[in-house]
């Protein structure tokens, strides 16, 4: 089983054993994930090349990251975008809990930034629950689904530990302007050193609605 840092958030009723244990930095199951108090270390950094990944949202439709930012000249096809890249599972909470700020901005900086979700998949009928999850939210934006984690490789693993939330803000050049590792309560200050200067007109942020029963661990 891939252990992964639910950062910002530890929602369980822990014993006095299990709350010493986590203080000192020690991994601990809650709730059948895998958490712990210590940050991993970021495997990219600003100023990094963003690597290259294709993957297919529900629809199967392409989408490859070196087609949208990159180095070089545009092309009829091939149009350069500032991007949003959110990594998701469904059994993350604090995930859930910054949705609406994820929402937000795209509403807010949409025809200038594009966003994308990439969702990873839980171990146990991980796709059925992205589907049913994804039916009851309708997002504004396109969700990829990363099925063998090939993107999450190359973004948020160190060794078997999986970092999330994670979000990366992506040039139009590829490069990687910031990355967030984390619950963020307030995205848009987060990034305010990396926006576009000129600010569309902000529209209401969609409502999330909480997992179906069942769908989380």
């Amino acid at each position: 089983m891939r252990r992964f840092f639910a950062l910002g958030l530890l929602e369980a009723l822990l014993s006095r054993a299990s709350y010493a244990a986590a203080l000192s930095g020690v991994v601990f199951t809650v709730l059948g994930l895998f958490c712990a108090t210590a940050m991993a270390g970021p495997k990219l950094k600003v100023g990094d090349k963003a690597p290259d990944f294709s993957l297919r949202d529900r629809s199967g439709a392409l989408h490859r990251l070196s087609d949208m930012a990159f180095e070089g000249k545009e092309s009829n096809w091939r149009k350069k975008s500032m991007l949003l890249i959110d990594f998701f599972r469904t059994d993350c909470k604090p995930c859930m809990k910054e949705l609406p700020e994820i929402i937000a901005f795209h509403n807010k900086y949409k025809g200038q930034v594009k966003v994308l979700m990439i969702a990873l998949l839980e171990e146990e009928n991980g796709r059925a629950k992205l589907n049913s999850w994804l039916k009851a939210n309708k997002l504004p934006f396109p969700v990829l689904v990363d099925a063998y984690e090939t993107a999450a490789k190359k973004y948020i693993v160190e060794g078997d530990t999986l970092s999330l939330p994670s979000i990366f803000f992506i040039a139009e050049n590829g490069t990687i302007r910031k990355r967030l590792v984390g619950l963020k309560k307030d995205l848009m200050s987060e990034l305010a050193d990396v926006l576009p200067a000129t600010e569309p007109a902000i529209l209401p942020a969609a409502k999330v609605v909480a997992p179906p029963a069942g769908t989380t661990k």
